[in-house]
């Protein structure tokens, strides 16, 4: 059987075998067609990485179902995406900021005046928190694309309420996303030799890509529901 990658080394954990130059999963019967996309090196296992993520879900979901949040969630992760668009930054940063502020609005009562102040740190957090030192834009440039009404005249007033957020979170943002366990799966291929497309042909590189971008899509899109932001630990 024609291996899935021309890579020579590998990394086994438990029963899961690895490339340790583009992380496809191996088991030796059948091999993954994947998006190279999501070719990583890595010098520890995919597999024993997402058993791991597995264990490490937070939180930091909606807990009251009854809170005046969830009437302006929607508008709220619209506004944080037309900004993250605009300072060009990952769709990840977005997904991590769209969880702290579930779990800031969502658990604890904030004045209706003050859920932009609140969105837009949580979006300063995810990007400090999830991108390299020189990735991070400056406080200027959040404030200059929110072009919001905020109180925002003290750059005090910003940094104020990013430390009283890092307080709810006892100064602990890690968080795992459902992006980070799609684009892991991605890593390892998802789509196998052995399966067969509607036409009831083998799958080719044309088939993973078209459930890469599905993929991702779908878990654009139900970032918006209100049902994701709801607490499930798997």
């Amino acid at each position: 059987m024609k291996s899935p990658c021309t890579h020579q080394e590998h990394i086994i954990y438990r029963k899961y075998n690895n490339c340790i130059d583009c992380g496809v999963v191996l088991d030796g019967s059948c091999f993954p067609i994947k998006d190279n996309t999501y070719d990583t090196y890595s010098d520890v296992s995919v597999s024993k990485l997402y058993l791991n993520m597995l264990k490490d879900q937070q939180s930091f979901r909606l807990q009251n179902t009854m809170t005046i949040y969830i009437e302006h969630r929607s508008f709220l992760i619209s506004w944080l995406k037309e900004l993250n668009d605009q300072l060009h930054l990952s769709k990840l940063n977005l997904h991590i900021a769209v969880f702290y502020m579930d779990y800031a609005l969502g658990q604890f009562s904030f004045a209706r005046c003050r859920f932009e102040l609140i969105a837009l740190t949580c979006l300063i957090l995810a990007v400090k928190y999830n991108e390299v030192d020189h990735k991070i834009p400056f406080l200027n440039d959040f404030l200059r694309v929110a072009r919001t009404n905020l109180p925002l005249s003290r750059m005090g007033e910003l940094k104020k309420c990013e430390t009283e957020i890092l307080k709810l979170f006892n100064w602990n943002l890690k968080v795992v996303t459902s992006l980070n366990f799609a684009e892991l799966l991605l890593v390892q291929g998802v789509v196998d030799s052995s399966d067969l497309t509607l036409e009831h042909t083998a799958p080719t590189i044309e088939t993973a890509k078209m459930i890469t971008k599905y993929t991702l899509e779908f878990i654009d899109k139900s970032l918006e529901c209100t049902f994701n932001c709801f607490h499930v630990r798997l």
